[in-house]
């Protein structure tokens, strides 16, 4: 399930030595430099993660994911964002 990161990259930079290691750092400079908001700016806090997680672990989109992501996990992607 990983190769279909591992493909994403390879699309995404148009190298065929590109793999999924590369992809976070690749959408975090994209993110930058189209000047995209950080969920804070936009005013999540941490008062609303519970109910984020919640709502994301219901979302249909998640069915697509490769991978499921526990609540924990979840929680630690808004950790991540939080922290910049």
């Amino acid at each position: 399930m990983l190769g279909r990161y591992d493909e994403a990259m390879r699309r995404l930079s148009g190298s065929e030595a590109a793999d999924r290691h590369g992809l976070a750092p690749w959408l975090e400079r994209l993110v930058a430099t189209a000047g995209i908001p950080r969920l804070s700016a936009l005013g999540l806090n941490t008062d609303s993660w519970a109910e984020v997680v919640a709502a994301a672990q219901g979302a249909s989109s998640m069915r697509a994911n490769p991978i499921v992501l526990t609540g924990e996990e979840l929680r630690a992607v808004l950790q991540h964002e939080a922290e910049g």
